[in-house]
């Protein structure tokens, strides 16, 4: 294909290997539309010094005793409830980086918002309370900016419905970072691997068959554009899928040629439109809205190469509109051919 892949790869979003994810609670619910529209997450004890905290980087026995101490002093906690939280309070301050990723969940977890740490703390003077268990709190006075991303609804929350199991303010949410970076964007790569997120919009029963077929065009089509672009036949990919009516497949795998195909592929499923010659058995797309019209040449002639990719295609095409399948929330300008400077910049690891 003369479609120029790689340039393209190095356009998909490159995920830090040191970014780390947390869960941080929103008192019930009662402080989350605060922190949206002022782009911050808190945490409360407003009345500690902040020196007190700042001082336990190191996490020195003498000065998490001074910061117990205090904390002993002005609360009524006592104990493992007091380690608890200046484990949390050291986490917010010096353990959460720039660049982190942060979830927060309205009332009773309906819906979650996803966003990057944008600063270190910082402490404001903020008069205002809200009502939480019966008192009045006030907001939380030590803050990191944070820039939202997305807010995430309806079935999709199922996905991150495990993270309300921790009852603390700040938990770790490592485990969710795949499904997590899936709701950024539907690709991207992370340790080495892209990573693709495919919905499945159906609200109904879903068709066995019909996923199977949409199942079968996924390896199809990552294993002809492994072998398209010279990589050796293989079975480097994975599928996670949460499907009950609605929901996500998770694609993923090293090779990722193979892995942009299938995005190709059903990008095309769900935008372009074919007409078929009866004479050759040939066809060829119309440009459907947010396709760039570059790929459709090679990608039809790639399709044309063999018989058995336009069947093959035909089904998933077929399995897909039954499906209501989709990505998340696609960035076409990905599939562009030109890159511009500065971005990308992937490894340039062989057989990608």
């Amino acid at each position: 294909m003369e479609f120029d892949i790689e340039k393209s790869i190095e356009k998909v979003r490159v995920v830090d290997e040191n970014r780390r994810y947390w869960f941080i609670r929103t008192y019930g619910g009662a402080t989350y539309t605060d922190f949206i529209e002022h782009n911050y997450v808190g945490i409360g004890f407003n009345d500690v010094p902040q020196k007190y905290i700042e001082n336990c980087k190191g996490r020195n026995d003498s000065d998490i005793k001074n910061l117990r101490e205090y904390i002993e002093s002005k609360y009524s906690y006592r104990n493992g409830t007091t380690s608890k939280w200046i484990n949390q309070l050291i986490d917010f301050q010096h353990t959460i980086k720039e660049g982190d990723i942060v979830v927060i969940p309205d009332r009773n977890s309906d819906q979650f918002t996803v966003g990057v740490v944008e600063s270190d703390v910082y402490v404001v003077e903020d008069n205002r309370a809200f009502l939480h268990n019966k008192n009045y709190e006030p907001y939380p006075e030590k803050r990191r900016k944070i820039k939202w991303q997305r807010n995430i609804i309806g079935s999709d929350t199922r996905e991150l419905k495990g993270l309300t199991n921790s009852r603390q303010a700040i938990s770790r949410a490592d485990n969710y970072a795949d499904i997590i970076e899936g709701f950024v964007s539907s690709v991207y790569i992370r340790e080495d691997q892209m990573h693709l997120v495919l919905k499945i919009n159906q609200h109904e029963d879903i068709n066995a068959f019909d996923l199977n077929d949409m199942l079968s065009g996924v390896t199809y089509f990552y294993n002809e554009f492994c072998k398209e672009y010279g990589i050796p036949e293989n079975r480097d990919l994975t599928i996670k899928i949460q499907v009950q009516s609605e929901g996500n497949a998770r694609v993923k795998g090293y090779f990722k040629k193979g892995i942009f195909g299938v995005m190709i592929i059903t990008a095309l499923t769900a935008n372009g439109e074919f007409t078929m010659d009866p004479a050759t058995g040939e066809f060829s797309f119309k440009t459907g809205d947010g396709i760039v019209s570059s790929i459709l040449e090679p990608i039809t002639d790639f399709l044309n190469a063999k018989q058995e990719r336009t069947i093959k295609f035909i089904e998933y095409q077929k399995s897909s509109k039954n499906l209501e399948l989709n990505s998340l929330n696609t960035n076409n300008n990905v599939l562009d051919n030109t890159t511009e400077e500065g971005e990308g910049k992937n490894a340039n690891d062989e057989g990608n």
